[in-house]
């Protein structure tokens, strides 16, 4: 039992960091009430791997909040709290890592934590191996952001429950990171939908990379949604990780970042908070390309080579083949479809910027898929890798369908974003 505390240390110390740097700053995650600590962590952690990734992304993370210091906006006001699902979730957490074995349970995630193991007692160890042209780390030129969080929570070390309950520490950030963001009458309804998949179960269970990156679009986007200053920076965060996390994440955060500036009636202002999230996956993501640039290694397997044009329809047959797979997602697609057609063809409500971002990713990846290698091609027609980019989407997918059956009818009050959480 005592490999559930492992990644306690480290939770605590980004914590600690990023509320110093919050409260020194006026960043104002405060505004998150109780559920500020997401936030503050996930700020800790992006600077902490941004420093071991290359002292020069560190910097400019640094820089990043020292501008924000100086056009700190208005901190929202102290009220009554009735908010308390954030220590709900903390104690759901535990309860999963209790019920799961710490080892490994699917095949390839040997291979993963084999990239955390490298970074054990040394995490610039693994950055070094993964810049080298002739080492052999899998999938070669991949980015290692998500590694090296996972090795931190993991304490850096180097056995098997350790690494494994630093990869549930780190699903477990993503996914507070969504729900802070989201509003506090939605929470319920996103994880109510997101459980009824089957698959979601399997992967929560996991070390793969799918639902947390799935979790930090989803904060992407209801953070930019929220309007509120904190809110877009914890946004401008989280798109930092997921573009560092896998090469999909760059996708996500561009494909919600055209969809809310598009979808806004104030797309100036709305183009300027886009700008800033995308910046922040850029920060991320340029920052491995250079490297891998200069060091001379190259990431093939996701090069855009075009791969998949001449079998453009089977890839999109094989996409909705996975979505109809009830044994893997149940109802949960064909419902979110649903929810999407009425979205834009009735009402206004708040659920359409949220289909909209939902089909502005699906297209996106789908598109990644038909332009990418051979090799992605081929696992896309296999069946082995699109019910991956679908885990992905189901975290806006129930966001969507909660948005969608919590819908106002015209003339009701606009208050989608009201929340009882409040400030310390």
């Amino acid at each position: 039992m005592s490999w559930v505390l492992v990644p306690l240390p480290a939770l605590v110390l980004i914590t600690l960091v990023g509320a110093a740097l919050d409260r020194a700053a006026g960043l104002g995650f405060s505004g998150a009430g109780a559920w500020r600590w997401a936030p503050r962590a996930l700020l800790g952690l992006v600077l902490a791997v941004g420093c071991v990734v290359h002292p020069w992304a560190g910097a400019a993370l640094g820089m990043v909040v020292v501008w924000w210091s100086r056009t700190r906006g208005a901190l929202p006001g102290r009220g009554p709290s009735t908010e308390r699902t954030g220590v709900w979730f903390l104690l759901a957490v535990l309860t999963v890592m209790l019920l799961r074995p710490p080892g490994v349970l699917y095949w390839d995630e040997a291979v993963w934590l084999a990239k955390v193991r490298l970074a054990a007692g040394d995490p610039w160890r693994l950055v070094t191996a993964s810049l080298d042209p002739s080492s052999d780390v899998v999938p070669r030129g991949y980015p290692v952001f998500a590694s090296l969080a996972q090795s931190a929570f993991a304490g850096l070390r180097s056995d098997t429950p350790s690494l494994v309950a630093g990869a549930v520490a780190l699903a477990a950030l993503c996914i507070a990171m969504a729900l802070a963001m989201l509003p506090a009458a939605r929470r319920t309804g996103v994880v109510f939908w997101l459980a009824l998949a089957p698959l979601s179960w399997v992967h929560l269970r996991s070390a793969y990379l799918d639902l947390p990156l799935g979790s930090l679009a989803l904060a992407v986007a209801a953070g930019l949604a929220r309007g509120e200053p904190w809110a877009r920076r914890s946004a401008v965060l989280a798109a930092c990780l997921a573009a560092g996390m896998k090469d999909e994440g760059l996708v996500h955060v561009l494909a919600i970042a055209a969809a809310h500036t598009l979808a806004s009636e104030r797309r100036a202002e709305a183009g300027r908070a886009a700008a800033e999230v995308v910046a922040g996956a850029l920060l991320s993501w340029g920052t491995w390309r250079v490297l891998l640039s200069v060091h001379g290694v190259s990431s093939g397997d996701h090069a855009l080579s075009g791969a998949g044009l001449a079998e453009a329809g089977d890839i999109a047959l094989a996409v909705v083949r996975a979505a109809a797979d009830v044994r893997s997602w149940g109802l949960l697609w064909p419902l979110v479809g649903a929810a999407a057609l009425v979205s834009w063809s009735g009402a206004r409500s708040t659920a359409r910027p949220v289909a909209h971002a939902l089909a502005w990713q699906l297209a996106g990846l789908v598109l990644a898929l038909v332009l990418g290698t051979e090799r992605l091609r081929v696992f896309a027609l296999d069946g082995s890798l699109v019910n991956r980019l679908w885990m992905q989407l189901a975290p806006m997918g129930a966001w969507l369908l909660a948005e969608a059956l919590a819908a106002r009818p015209p003339g009701a009050p606009h208050a989608p974003h009201a929340t009882n959480d409040a400030p310390s």
